[in-house]
């Protein structure tokens, strides 16, 4: 296993009146206030939708509605079940370093 690896923290940022850090997290907290945004299951690495679904509200103001999330019932549910048990026998086998590179090399 690779021991070379170093956790790095965010930088600290202050967020002071003026500031470009915050105008640019006021850009985008505006934009997304204007979109309502629709959120799937991901089952098998797939999207799935439902006919059942909730809301994401602000949380400051519970009126303003950012997204539309899908609802799991009895059957995406059990689809969820077969697909982690599928993935399960191969993850089960991957090596402690396989498993840390690709988490280290996700994109958020």
């Amino acid at each position: 296993m690779s021991t070379n690896l170093r956790a790095v923290n965010e930088p600290v940022r202050s967020y002071e009146p003026g500031s470009n850090d915050r105008k640019n997290l006021q850009i985008k907290y505006d934009q997304m206030a204007s979109e309502v945004i629709e959120i799937p299951l991901i089952i098998g690495g797939k999207k799935v939708t439902t006919k059942q679904q909730g809301q994401c509200v602000m949380p400051h103001d519970h009126q303003h509605v950012l997204g539309n999330f899908h609802m799991a019932g009895e059957k995406e549910v059990k689809k969820a079940i077969k697909n982690s048990m599928i993935a399960w026998k191969t993850w089960s086998k991957t090596s402690l370093e396989k498993r840390t590179n690709i988490f280290n090399n996700v994109q958020w």
